[in-house]
């Protein structure tokens, strides 16, 4: 193959003549090790005789054979055994000058031209790494992306990306390095090698975004939020803080505060970080407002909401990111608030006796509907399945509530709650339950104060009129 032409680098102020910008990259780097990859055609020999002290011509020629052998067609096995010869080759004599301390490796890849060498691309890749990399280092890494086979490098570059999110290996991409020849006739001759830091930046915003919309978790995202967009960073904290520990007051503090940041318009300025924020503040208008069938809800208008609203706004965030515990903890909370502001005046004692006695009001009301079956009005029946569900899920909010063990069974002592499919089915319904009954109380409150607020002797006595008799 032809040799690459030489060109004046620059990199950090400092320029360098050289045909392969390998050269300035590992001046500055200062590599401990470094992973060569090509395809069965790369430049193999040219890259020996620039570095290679003394050049031994029999491997020379060894190394044009295999660029001139090479090809699309080039299996994986026989991938695998020409890095390993060329590899060989490196070792025995790459200058000193250069690469003294520096253990070089080699990865041929096919070309990914369908997807099938794409995926075969990623084995080969991260077979290499695995035999390189130890699970107890840190490692950075710089990542050249100048002499490459046509998309290969981004490929390279996202398969790196993932695979240090989902190995066990400490990755940091530290560099993402472009020798830009092409510019060269406008800026002196000089090639400048652009640090690309930014696309791993808003990979690693994307990693965050991703695991925000779809768990709620801000650990991610929060880490790669800079020290400029403090008062962001702060609020978002605390918010994914409260969450954490479910603490009611402190996430609606942190969520009308996260609203007002999130909502406030820069007209001059526009980054990714503006984007970020005008993503958060969509997610936390849909996930909490929008599909619980509210319009856009100012930070104002959610803070003068009442408690119960709030209980169930977060019980369905949670719910909506599958943290089962948190939404089936919440949302009881939330059905002892509804069921309070609808609980009799007369018998109302301190906040906390008339949250427990409403929920055994509740109880008391179910067993009356027990008896009377097939004949519930719509209200009667959306309480009866509401405590009924209730009464279901209990056992599962205790679990998570006080962290009891694997063995706990429902209230019957016949089923497991650590049965995840039949758990799930019940948290489900009782959260689908709740959202009626929400429903209900928006617009037929007062239907739902009469059948809740009658009493006993009242419900008995109807059941008598009606000739309901329980077993």
């Amino acid at each position: 193959m032809p040799g690459y032409e030489g060109t004046r680098y620059c990199i950090d102020g400092k320029y360098f003549e050289s045909e392969f910008v390998a050269e300035p990259l590992i001046s500055t780097f200062g590599p401990d090790e470094i992973i060569i990859v090509g395809t069965s055609r790369s430049a193999w020999e040219d890259l020996y005789r620039k570095f290679g002290e003394p050049v031994d011509e029999q491997s020379a020629q060894r190394l044009s054979e295999i660029a001139a052998q090479g090809g699309k067609d080039k299996e994986c096995d026989e991938l695998r055994e020409l890095s390993r010869e060329v590899e060989k080759i490196y070792e025995k004599g790459l200058t000193p000058k250069l690469f003294e301390n520096v253990k070089v490796h080699v990865s041929m890849i096919r070309y990914g031209i369908n997807g099938d060498e794409l995926r075969e691309n990623y084995n080969l890749l991260m077979c290499s790494i695995r035999e390189i990399l130890k699970e107890d280092v840190h490692y950075k890494v710089a990542f050249d992306i100048t002499h490459s086979f046509r998309s290969l490098p981004l490929y390279n570059l996202v398969i790196l990306d993932y695979f240090r999110n989902v190995s066990p290996f400490d990755l940091e991409i530290s560099h993402v390095y472009y020798g830009n020849l092409d510019i060269r006739r406008e800026n002196n001759d000089i090639a400048p090698v652009v640090d690309m830091r930014e696309l791993t930046e808003v990979l690693d915003l994307s990693n965050g975004v991703s695991e925000f919309k779809n768990t709620g978790n801000a650990a991610s995202l929060l880490k790669n939020i800079p020290d400029e967009e403090k008062d962001f960073r702060d609020t978002l904290e605390r918010f994914d803080w409260a969450t954490q520990i479910n603490a009611l007051d402190k996430i609606a503090d942190s969520l009308k505060r996260l609203m007002e940041i999130v909502d406030r318009k820069d007209t001059e300025n526009s980054d990714k970080y503006t984007d970020l924020r005008e993503m958060i503040s969509h997610v936390i208008q849909l996930k909490f407002f929008e599909e619980n069938g509210m319009g856009k809800m100012s930070p104002q208008a959610f803070e003068d909401l009442p408690t119960e609203e709030k209980q169930f706004l977060i019980c369905k965030w949670y719910f909506r990111q599958n943290r089962y515990g948190q939404a089936v903890a919440t949302g009881m909370e939330a059905l002892k608030s509804y069921l309070v502001r609808i609980y009799p005046e007369k018998e109302k004692d301190r906040q906390e006796d008339t949250r427990k006695a409403s929920i055994k009001r509740f109880k008391d009301i179910y067993h009356q509907y027990l008896r009377k079956k097939k004949d519930r009005n719509e209200i009667e029946e959306l309480m009866y399945e509401l405590e009924g569900s209730m009464w279901k899920a209990t056992p599962i909010r205790n679990v998570f509530a006080h962290n009891l063990g694997k063995d706990t069974t429902d209230s019957m002592g016949i089923r497991n709650v650590d049965d995840n499919i039949h758990a799930k089915k019940i948290v489900e319904k009782f959260i689908d339950d709740l959202s009626r009954f929400k429903e209900c109380m928006d617009t037929r409150q007062k239907e739902i104060e009469k059948v809740y607020q009658r009493t006993l002797e009242e419900h008995a006595g109807d059941m008598r009129r009606g000739g309901y008799r329980g077993k």
